[in-house]
């Protein structure tokens, strides 16, 4: 028996004649060219990422600064995180000629993915740290950071929805000089410390946007129209429940007092525009309103509390190279309390009430306006001690070499006095203990002014001033009407005194000190009459 082979079958062909399939290769060079991508991909992000990317944002934003603002933009070392979406950009400085505009120490920014996907832009993260701003206004109204204003340009499409989830300003500095004052006006705010949580902006395609924002406890709501070519706005800001120790920290350090407790609130409606004339602003219907409001002196020894203040402002217009003008229809102050420290230790003054009306004022004429200016449970104790001091001067700054109250900087010349006008001014419920020890035996009463009332009250000290008192001292009754002439202290009176007791003022009569003030008994009537009743 002879073994068969398969010698002399047709190439390709098995035992029966069926065609022999060859082996599969090919899914195994797909999986290893995919993966081969995959890895040049990676490689490709995390090139892009960590080399391309920072020299891209070096580039296009020295670019961007040079070209559209005519600004110097200088940047530290930047880096880029293509896994976290994070951007950390150091040493930051933009000028303007030479001249410095702002400086960051660090910027970070945390970018969500999601934003690669949606039309607007999410940012988990904005934190700028040691930021420095330098603010100048010119002699014409031109503010330095004009030019980085305007670089944004301007787009006939809606702006991109924005949202920040944490942006946080820490060790901030803003500096502030204004050369349209002679000597210009300058200030500096450091350190600001700053974190916003939660804000938006919403735009809609006609140009309004609404942005909500909550800071340490104070929300704010800010809803308008923006542009950026002319750059204007116009719209309403609210803001409520803001601290006073947040506000305290970009008040100016030269103020005489400073901001210790208390929370304000503020709402307002605004119109703002820059252009080539500088910047015109317009405000109404402002509303202020501050409770629990504590503030300390600088200059002044004491401390002030203050229960409630509520301020309708009116309107405020204000325009580069134009006097500004305001009105304030109505403020009232409720709850004022000053009391003294240093010098001025156990002095003390109270205020129930004040109410301000019909104020304005008007920059170019230099005019102020009072319709009527009312007090109203005023208590003010008055002690004079042996020496002949009173301790209400001791709220004075103390007086130098020469005679005049020492006042910190130096003297500024106005090219011309501020004139003013109060129509009434109106004094009720005012107590004022007196405590007299420089005469003997010390006297002690107290002065109760029921009401003072004086009208036409003016900077033209030669127009008479007609006003009215009405006044008590223990059972004593004074009333007293008039006209006043301030200049030559002149005056027309009309005097009421009834039930004065002379045993009060005796230490004041030195002929009197040796006489004993008595009261007659009643005599008895001898008649045969009844007595009356």
């Amino acid at each position: 028996m002879s073994q068969r082979g398969d010698i002399g079958l047709p190439a390709g062909r098995g035992r029966n004649g069926i065609q022999a399939r060859a082996p599969n290769r090919l899914p195994g060079r797909r999986w290893l060219i995919g993966t081969a991508l995959a890895v040049l991909i990676a490689l490709a992000y995390l090139w892009a990422g960590y080399g391309l990317a920072p020299r891209l944002i070096r580039s296009e934003a020295t670019r961007w600064a040079s070209r559209h603002a005519g600004l110097a933009l200088g940047l530290g070392p930047i880096k880029v995180d293509p896994f976290h979406f994070t951007v950390s950009i150091r040493d930051i400085r933009l000028s303007e000629h030479g001249r410095p505009l702002a400086s960051l120490s660090r910027l970070f920014i945390g970018i969500s993915p999601l934003s690669l996907f949606g039309p607007g832009y999410r940012l988990t993260a904005l934190e700028l740290d040691q930021p420095v701003v330098h603010v100048v206004i010119s002699p014409a109204g031109r503010v330095n950071l004009a030019a980085l204003l305007a670089s944004s340009g301007h787009s006939s499409g809606p702006a991109p929805a924005l949202r920040i989830d944490d942006f946080r300003i820490d060790q901030g500095e803003l500096t502030f000089v204004d050369h349209g004052h002679h000597p210009a006006a300058r200030a500096t705010f450091a350190p600001i410390t700053f974190r916003l949580v939660n804000f938006r902006t919403r735009s809609r395609s006609d140009g309004r946007f609404a942005l909500r924002a909550e800071s340490d406890g104070a929300n704010l709501v800010w809803q308008g129209r923006v542009s950026m070519s002319p750059i204007a706005s116009r719209g309403s800001v609210s803001l409520s429940g803001l601290e006073a120790g947040t506000l305290a920290q970009f008040l100016p350090p030269g103020l005489p007092i400073g901001l210790s407790a208390g929370q304000v609130s503020l709402s307002a409606q605004y119109a703002a525009r820059y252009g080539a004339k500088g910047l015109t602003a317009h405000l109404s219907g402002l509303d202020f309103a501050a409770t629990g409001l504590g503030l300390r002196g600088k200059s002044i020894p004491g401390r002030v509390r203050i229960a409630g203040i509520e301020a309708n402002c009116g309107q405020l217009r204000y325009a580069s190279g134009t006097p500004a003008t305001g009105s304030l229809p109505a403020l009232t102050l409720r709850g004022l309390r000053l009391t003294g420290t240093g010098r001025a230790s156990g002095q003390t003054l109270s205020l129930a009430r004040l109410i301000v009306k019909g104020a304005s004022f008007d920059e170019g004429q230099r005019r102020l306006a009072v319709s009527s200016l009312a007090l109203a449970g005023l208590q003010l104790p008055v002690r004079r001690s042996k020496n002949g001091r009173i301790s209400l001067m001791r709220f004075l700054p103390p007086l130098t070499p020469g005679g005049t109250p020492a006042v910190a900087g130096p003297s500024r010349s106005h090219p011309a006095r501020w004139r003013f006008q109060l129509g009434r001014l109106a004094i009720t419920h005012a107590v004022a203990p007196i405590e007299d020890g420089e005469v003997s035996p010390p006297a002690r009463f107290a002065i109760t002014l029921h009401s003072v009332t004086a009208t036409s009250l003016s900077d033209d000290l030669e127009r008479p001033v007609p006003f009215s008192v009405r006044a008590s001292v223990g059972r004593a009754y004074l009333a007293l009407d008039g006209r006043l002439t301030p200049a030559s202290r002149d005056a027309a009176v009309w005097l009421s005194l009834a039930h004065l007791s002379l045993r009060t003022f005796t230490p004041y009569l030195p002929l009197a000190r040796s006489v004993k003030t008595y009261r007659p008994p009643r005599r008895r009537s001898h008649t045969s009459r009844s007595p009356a009743r």
